[in-house]
């Protein structure tokens, strides 16, 4: 959560191929330049692609399961290496309440033939996008660059859901460990239906997704799950309610107002008032619904943060229930993790604290911190480092963690 990469902020109109490209010069401060609105908008309807029929829910949804491949369709109009080949699936999953609902995708094939046992999986768990419909990675035309590149070089597929409510139609559970673990874990069973040349072992990889999708591994037990890797990702309350009392600018204040309207969409019945100052409330409706993160970010860009929240917003029953969920280490979680982080990080800090957390709680972690990145470089130069430890899943080696450091 809050992991809110320059992969993520794909409305940002700022040198768009160089920060896929992961050029050294470009860090999370040069792509975030103050705009209007109106600018913020334009750029991302620049890089948008329709919201076609595709994502309607079809009118037999009662008569699917979970992970059904309900709709596919090939998809030429992504900015991809050459050759590789995309198509887009519908798919059935779970809400966090577990209703059933209707969950895009995108599926990315290397370029030459599949090995014999399929191409191994590598299931991608975004971070920040936005909360409307249009804010799915699926509907932003040069949203698939690196690391997918990387992945793709490196002969692995990739399945990357939107999570519900972006590109679908439904509120989308921002931020919800439980809702984003099955939209992943489904996503990779009807990806499945969908390319007969998949291999049945796979990984997760991305941002707090993937601590969802660990939790949700606990429940679901794949024996094909080789282990998740979690990048500048992994909060824990206190933490989180620090950072949002003392932040300055626009980018946290975009995050306060997101995280008010998860804690809503996961208890429908919050009076986000009670959560929200009049200065919070006063966009929300935009935030909701129209336009992506950098457009979030410019709508509060000259509203002070810590003036957003409500006094005693983290005690409210809805926002507990919703910590609990969203928290790694307040779930049981399955299978080995790679956890990343940087010092240079300043959106995401303390994942220490996590990971010394999970580990008291019996789970393995591989602890890797890294120095100087900040949180855009960490997600992207550390990707060769992500690669080899996949690459030991899949081979089979053992992981028994490194952390605690003894």
């Amino acid at each position: 959560m809050f992991h809110m990469p320059a992969d993520e902020l794909i409305s940002n109109p700022k040198a768009p191929r160089e920060f896929m490209d992961m050029k050294p010069t470009v860090t999370v401060a040069s792509i975030l330049l103050p705009k209007t609105p109106a600018d913020a908008l334009e750029a991302e309807a620049a890089r948008a692609l329709p919201i076609t029929t595709f994502y309607d829910t079809p009118t037999n949804l009662g008569a699917s399961s979970s992970g059904d491949l309900l709709r596919n369709e090939g998809a030429t109009e992504y900015t991809l290496p050459e050759g590789t080949k995309a198509q887009r699936i519908l798919y059935r999953s779970l809400s966090a309440e577990g209703k059933g609902v209707v969950t895009s995708a995108v599926l990315l094939l290397p370029p030459g033939g599949a090995p014999r046992d399929g191409w191994p999986v590598i299931a991608w768990a975004h971070g920040s996008t936005g909360l409307s419909r249009q804010s799915a990675p699926s509907l932003i035309r040069d949203y698939y660059g690196s690391p997918f590149s990387d992945f793709l070089e490196a002969g692995f597929a990739v399945v990357a859901t939107d999570y519900h409510g972006l590109g679908t139609e439904g509120v989308h559970q921002y931020c919800n460990g439980v809702a984003q673990g099955r939209d992943i874990f489904y996503s990779v069973k009807a990806a499945r239906a969908a390319e007969p040349l998949l291999g049945k072992r796979w990984v997760v990889a991305g941002s707090g997704g993937a601590w969802g999708m660990a939790a949700e591994q606990h429940e679901q037990n794949d024996p094909d799950y080789r282990g998740a890797v979690a990048i500048a990702a992994g909060l824990q309350k206190d933490r989180l309610v620090a950072i949002y009392s003392t932040a300055t600018d626009s980018i946290n204040a975009a995050l306060i107002v997101m995280t008010a309207l998860a804690v809503k969409a996961r208890t429908p019945d919050l009076d986000l008032a009670s959560m929200l100052t009049n200065a919070g409330m006063e966009h929300v409706t935009e935030v909701a619904t129209r336009g992506g993160f950098s457009y979030a970010a410019a709508l509060y860009a000259n509203a002070e943060p810590n003036t957003l929240l409500q006094p005693g917003w983290e005690n409210l029953p809805a926002v507990e229930r919703w910590f609990a969920e969203l928290v790694p280490g307040e779930r049981p979680l399955r299978g080995s993790i790679l956890v990343i982080a940087s010092t240079g990080d300043t959106i995401v800090t303390g994942i220490e604290e996590t990971v010394a957390r999970v580990c008291r709680a019996g789970t393995a972690v591989t602890f890797r911190k890294y120095d100087n990145l900040d949180h855009l470089q960490v997600r992207y130069e550390t990707v060769p480092d992500q690669l080899a430890w996949i690459r030991d899943r899949f081979a089979g080696k053992p992981t028994a963690g490194n952390w605690p450091a003894t």
